[in-house]
């Protein structure tokens, strides 16, 4: 399931609002969280995922990831243990391996999948958004550029401005 994890780390994008603006919106991820979830809500998250999860995984397999919500959402109703210990995590004290060590092994479905959301991706995305508010198209040299590379970039297109502008002073 790892590999399957790492082979499948490329095919996460960034998520960009109709402004295209980054999505302030993060997915629900430690246990605490999904929990609150009601059912229909992480049946709509998962779908929203289905195409990427699709690549790498099969529709059995996915359908594990909404069994094991269904089976997380059981335990908790049931097991006073798993309850308290998922009611006295927090956002601000409790991270992802914490509220995933009780759990992770009786939901590993789950808690890959609930990973996957968390984790960065290590694409260009945002630079090629950058690239697309400014009305330009990266090349095939520009595969990896970073924030700092999309700096350069913005300082050379701004290069001939600033030279006049030094020769008017």
């Amino acid at each position: 399931m790892f590999l399957s994890a790492v082979c499948g780390i490329n095919d996460i994008v960034a998520e960009r609002d109709s402004d295209n603006g980054p999505s302030d919106e993060l997915p629900p991820v430690p246990p605490h969280q999904l929990i609150q979830m009601k059912i229909p809500a992480f049946n709509k998250l998962l779908q929203l995922h289905k195409p990427r999860l699709a690549i790498r995984l099969s529709p059995s397999e996915i359908h594990k990831i909404d069994q094991d919500f269904v089976q997380l959402k059981d335990k908790y109703r049931t097991d006073e243990g798993i309850r308290n210990s998922i009611d006295s995590a927090n956002d601000e004290s409790t991270s992802f391996e914490c509220g995933w060590e009780l759990l992770g092994a009786e939901f590993p479905w789950l808690q890959q999948f609930a990973g996957d959301l968390a984790s960065t991706f290590p694409n260009t995305a945002s630079v090629e958004s950058d690239f697309s508010i400014m009305g330009w198209e990266k090349d095939e040299y520009r595969q990896s550029l970073t924030d700092f590379s999309l700096e350069g970039v913005l300082h050379a297109k701004q290069y001939n401005e600033l030279q006049n502008l030094r020769r008017e002073l």
